[in-house]
């Protein structure tokens, strides 16, 4: 399975500026077209056509940041057949005008490229297994960040590594790891009772890790009455299925916000300080 879902990614990823369908693709990797569709979705997180074109859009949002080609030239080199299908998807995702967002000069990314992990051990995650990162932990977690972007508008590496560096010097960064990788990472802020950031790799979306995250911090923060978390509002189309996820954990909606000039939406999951935590099984995928 990982050799077709391996020869699919990179079949995609060097093809991005031309014209790609489910054939194509699924030839690449030797799978039908109905296997390919199941087993890509299953492993990457989101189906064939959903991964191409967030790359595409991913792509002409770094040229546009970058160097000054025109936006024509943008749009079809990305695969679109005219600037207006391609200035409709990308505000559709970005919020922002192609024209808009290259005048703002900050690149951030919907999807990068698909890193495929051969080795899974089959391991639980549970609470105990998860510890406080340190700063050795770093580029591993880096790694995984670039994994889970497209669950955080605007996550730039400048922006982001400070928040990284004092979340862990103040032992508020947790960590699990699974065949010597990260593969499921938390930053909390105990005086709100924020979530600041979750990723887990697409890979391990059903093994319940995120709900042993929350178990770990009932365990570390036992005086927290919930937990707060701000995700993709409804109908967002840049959202890959975080809201729906924190749906299914029992997370319940709360006020918009605007962050970073994104429409955003605040989650909370209430704890009763009499009842055993008990959210830790719901059927879930994130």
């Amino acid at each position: 399975m990982f050799a077709g879902i391996g020869a699919a990614v990179e079949y995609i990823e060097s093809h991005l500026e031309s014209r790609l369908d489910l054939d194509q693709v699924a030839a690449a990797a030797h799978y039908s077209k109905y296997h390919l569709h199941r087993i890509f979705s299953e492993v990457v997180g989101i189906s064939v056509h959903e991964y191409v074109r967030r790359r595409r859009l991913t792509e002409a949002a770094g040229k546009l940041a970058g160097a000054g080609a025109p936006i024509l030239d943008i749009a079809l080199e990305c695969g679109y057949e005219s600037q207006r299908a391609f200035t409709t998807a990308f505000r559709e995702m970005y919020k922002l005008s192609p024209a808009e967002y290259r005048r703002r000069g900050n690149f951030y990314p919907l999807q990068m490229p698909f890193s495929l992990r051969r080795e899974i051990s089959g391991n639980i995650c549970s609470p105990d297994k998860i510890r406080p990162a340190n700063p050795e932990d770093i580029p591993a977690w880096m790694e995984l960040v670039w994994q889970t972007v497209g669950g955080y508008p605007y996550l730039t590496e400048q922006g982001y590594l400070p928040d990284l560096r004092k979340s862990i010097a103040e032992q508020r960064a947790f960590l699990w790891e699974d065949a010597g990788q990260a593969a499921g990472i938390l930053i909390f802020s105990p005086e709100s009772a924020a979530i600041d950031f979750i990723g887990i790799h697409p890979q391990y979306r059903k093994q319940n890790i995120f709900s042993a995250f929350l178990e770990r911090l009932h365990m570390e923060y036992p005086y927290c009455r919930r937990f707060q978390i701000t995700t993709y509002r409804d109908q967002d189309k840049a959202d890959p299925g975080y809201r729906r996820d924190l749906l299914r954990l029992g997370f319940l909606p709360d006020c918009l916000l605007t962050e970073y000039d994104y429409p955003t939406q605040r989650f909370l999951l209430p704890l009763s300080p009499q009842e055993e935590f008990t959210c830790t099984r719901k059927s879930f995928y994130f």
